[in-house]
């Protein structure tokens, strides 16, 4: 499971190229690397399960393993030269639409496969006439590729792509060293001998020439199993022509069979004439398990009836290395590093495949969105943490505030206590020093114009002093008509000065006017103003007095008083510190009169 998810985060394709034979296989498992796949696993396998293996090939149980291992890999699958037929076909240029038309119309006409279905696909190869094309294209039967999958237990793996053997052999040889101009591959193989002629890069022809069942006896193998395609009977099991025996017969046989197909081609397509065909050069390959004397009888008989001898190239030669040719070959092409090359996939593979990828895709949009979800997850927790912690200390600074606080309403609340205690020594002294400043005023005044005070008396002692003389008077004149005695004037603290002025008409008004502004304009009083005649109080003998220059003005002093609460034992309790700790209002008593 980690290895799947790593490959899906790091993109890391991985492609089986299978290649199926008689009762064996050979695989590649390939990385998806840059600048070109590199072949990580390479295994031969046997499925004959009657035969032991021998050294270095593995049992069907690990083929069976080596499958399931690798499900979720892309496979690409290699068929024998025996299951396909390439070759070109050169036309008239024409939409891919009509081609595709034509070759299947020549595909049903071909011989022995009776109501078998055909799969056929093609690739334009570079053409030297403007008006005509040319086509590569192969052909294979659909049974065939079904028998492969079921023989081989893949029917449950993602299959991407099923390849020619020549195929794959023409894209192998792309990036390869190899003769210039026209020249022959001939590749020597357990089951038979391939021959493909190419034009530098380009093939022209392909041909496969099995292994009959007279050599096949000879060199003790089964000739049964993969069959070519082409002209024979029209039976469902198409019988293998028989050769003659030897491999001095065989090899003659193939050589006069090769020279005769590559005449035919030249003459064919009027390209080349059969004296400059002879002059081909020849790239011989031989497959480890081939039988050199079988190669070299190959090799003596085509040098002589076709080709120079001189003009044999082996495949070491030029430093190639065959073993993995066609291997190479389909990796390269399914992962677009070579050319495109006829795909022979069924249509139900290809759907199967197809909804693999569908499938990949919504495995990896799925496992994106899990990534990004738990990211998110885990950055929200950071964040929740984070935020935890921060209000884990803002707790703990807002508790020690609150002790602080607590412990400071202590303190206040017991200098409190003090200042309750020593609030009426303040007011007294603050009382006399009001007085004591009072008197001094006067005096200046006194200085300045001719006139005298009658009366100096704080608000209270003037008011409770002049009702007791009122309501005196009152009881001793049995006639006299009782008047009230609330209109008064409100304050705290304050004092009643009563003055006589040595002047008369406005002069008399400016003059007061000017005391009551002097009396303003000093620090120690708050508020001064005449008094209303029915706020005074009669308590100076009348002998002293001169009544129309008689007047009163009223001095108000600053409140010493302050807006704190009493203390209460239980008001911790009650509500938060921080709620008690308010900005008292500060009260401001304002001179009222009001007449009876």
């Amino acid at each position: 499971m980690i290895h799947r998810i790593k490959q899906m985060l790091w993109r890391q394709r991985r492609l089986v190229v299978m290649l199926p034979e008689h009762d064996a296989v050979r695989v590649g498992v390939y990385l998806d690397a840059y600048p070109i796949p590199s072949q990580i696993v390479s295994e031969h396998y046997t499925l004959d399960t009657a035969v032991t293996p021998r050294k270095g090939v593995k049992n069907a149980e690990q083929w069976a393993a080596f499958v399931d291992q690798h499900r979720e890999n892309s496979w690409v699958i290699v068929l024998p030269h025996a299951l396909t037929i390439s070759q070109s076909i050169t036309c008239e240029a024409t939409t891919p639409d009509l081609i595709d038309q034509d070759l299947q119309k020549q595909a049903k006409k071909l011989s022995g496969l009776g109501q078998r279905k055909v799969i056929l696909d093609h690739e334009l190869l570079p053409s030297h006439q403007s008006d005509r094309s040319t086509y590569w294209v192969t052909y294979c039967q659909d049974d065939e590729i079904q028998q492969i999958i079921r023989e081989h237990g893949i029917e449950n793996v993602a299959i991407c792509d099923v390849i020619g053997s020549h195929d794959a052999c023409w894209s192998g040889i792309q990036y390869l060293r190899r003769p210039k101009g026209n020249w022959m591959l001939v590749e020597v193989l357990d089951e038979g001998t391939s021959l493909v002629v190419f034009e530098d890069h380009t093939p022209l022809l392909s041909h496969f020439y099995p292994m009959g069942h007279a050599l096949a006896k000879e060199r003790g193998q089964s000739a049964k199993g993969t069959y070519r395609l082409g002209e024979g009977s029209s039976s469902t099991v198409p019988k293998l022509s028989p050769l003659s025996s030897g491999i001095q017969s065989i090899g003659e046989a193939w050589a006069r069979e090769m020279e005769r197909t590559i005449l035919e081609h030249g003459n064919r397509e009027g390209r080349v004439s059969s004296s400059v065909e002879r002059q081909l050069p020849c790239l011989l390959i031989c497959e480890p398990g081939s039988r050199s004397d079988w190669t070299s009888q190959l090799q003596l008989h085509l040098g002589s009836s076709v080709l120079p001898f001189e003009n044999w190239i082996h495949e070491t030669s030029i430093g190639w290395k065959s073993k993995n040719l066609r291997q190479d070959g389909a990796c390269m092409s399914t992962c677009k590093k070579s050319i495109s090359l006829p795909s022979l996939l069924p249509e139900e593979v290809k759907q199967a495949w197809d909804q693999k990828q569908v499938d990949l895709a919504l495995r990896s949009a799925a496992l994106v969105a899990c990534f990004l979800i738990t990211v998110m997850l885990v950055v929200a927790f950071i964040q929740k943490s984070v935020l935890w912690d921060l209000k884990s200390d803002l707790l703990e600074q807002l508790d020690s505030v609150e002790a602080k606080v607590g412990k400071s309403l202590e303190v206040f609340d017991s200098l409190k206590e003090e200042y309750q205690m020593l609030r009426p020594l303040l007011m007294a002294e603050d009382q006399t020093v009001a007085v004591l400043k009072t008197l001094e005023t006067l005096q200046s005044l006194s200085r300045e114009d001719p006139g005298w005070m009658v009366l100096l008396a704080d608000i209270d002692s003037y008011y409770s002093i002049g009702d007791q003389i009122q309501a005196r008077a009152l009881a001793e004149d049995t006639n006299s008509v009782p008047s009230s005695t609330t209109n008064r004037i409100v304050m705290d603290r304050g004092l009643v000065l009563e003055m006589v002025l040595d002047a008369k008409g406005e002069a008399m008004r400016r003059r007061l006017e000017e005391t009551v502004a002097f009396f303003r304009q000093s620090d120690f009083i708050l508020r001064a103003d005449t008094l209303p005649g029915n706020a005074r109080r009669s308590i100076v003998s009348s002998n002293v007095l001169l009544s129309d220059r008689h007047f009163a003005i009223s001095l108000e002093l600053p409140s010493v008083s302050d807006q704190v609460q009493a203390p209460t034992s239980n008001s911790r309790q009650e509500e938060p510190s921080w709620k008690r700790v308010q900005p008292a209002a500060v009260s401001t008593n304002t001179i009222s009169a009001g007449g009876s």
